[in-house]
This record gives C-alpha cells, sequence and structure tokens, in this order.
C-alpha cells in the first residue's frame, strides 16, 4: 500500500487570511487617519505593529510562503501526522482505532494506554468519509479493532 495523504480544503483558510490581510490594511490606514488628527502618540506603535503584522502574515500564507494546512498520513507502517506536535503510531503496536469527528483515538495492544491524533479542522468538512474507508481497510488488513463514531457525533 502506498502511503496516503488526507489534506482539507484550503479555501476555507485563504478566505481567512484575505480577512486578515483586509484588517490589517484598515489598521494602518486607521493610523495613518490618527497620525494626521493628533500627531505622533505612543499608541499608535502598537497599532503599525499589528497592522502590518497581518498584513505580512496573511500575504505570506496566500502567496505560497508558508504551508496553512496540516495532513494524516496513513501507510503500511503508521498512521502520522505532519503538526508537529502530534505522535505517530505504529499499526503493529495498536490494538484499537476509534474515529470521531475531531480526532483518532488510538489504543495500545500491551499497555491499554491510549493516544490521540487530532484531525485537522478543514479535513473535517471534505475527506472526513475517504479517511473513515481507509482507516476500516486498513484496520482489517492489520486485523486491529476499528470503531467508527461519525454517526454517533451528529
Amino acid at each position: 500500500m502506498n502511503s496516503l495523504r488526507f489534506t482539507g480544503d484550503d479555501k476555507y483558510a485563504k478566505i481567512y487570511y484575505l480577512i486578515m490581510i483586509l484588517l490589517g490594511l484598515f489598521v494602518l490606514s486607521e493610523v495613518v487617519y490618527n497620525y494626521q488628527g493628533l500627531g505622533l502618540d505612543i499608541e499608535l506603535f502598537a497599532a503599525i505593529f499589528l497592522g502590518v503584522y497581518a498584513v505580512v502574515a496573511g500575504s505570506s500564507v496566500i502567496f505560497g510562503n508558508k504551508k496553512p494546512l496540516s495532513a494524516i498520513i496513513i501507510d503500511d507502517e503508521k498512521i502520522s501526522s505532519e503538526n508537529p506536535l502530534e505522535s505517530s503510531f505504529t499499526w503493529a503496536y495498536l490494538e484499537k482505532v476509534e474515529l470521531e469527528k475531531k480526532k483518532i483515538n488510538l489504543q495500545y495492544a500491551k499497555t491499554g494506554i491510549t493516544g490521540s491524533m487530532k484531525i485537522p479542522f478543514t479535513l473535517r468538512f471534505k475527506n472526513l468519509d475517504r479517511l473513515s474507508t481507509t482507516l476500516s481497510e486498513t484496520c482489517n488488513r492489520k486485523e486491529i479493532e476499528f470503531v467508527n463514531k461519525l454517526d454517533k457525533n451528529n
């Protein structure tokens, strides 16, 4: 089995960052207006920083300098996430996999310790059914118990 990557639709993220750019430009225009009317004030420096930060951060994501979406990767050896705060889980040590709307719960066979992997927000809208099917097929091949809790959480 090849490695499968599940990412969400970045349309919502791009809309968010576009709004962030527009708000940054609005804050900067207010700074110019206040500077003309009141003169230089110490509070303007915080507004300048906030406006420039919003414009630079939003435009860096929209114009491709940063990758805003994380992915869940499923292959023969493990299930992992691109998020550096998430763990990767090896199929050989797992006993049970539960798929919920916001996360994947995994239980180890020998110790019974459970871990979880957060499902990225944008993945919850589009590819969740495909993720469920792939997890189910992989768990059946690896003889791991799979529980789908998506229908119960609607």
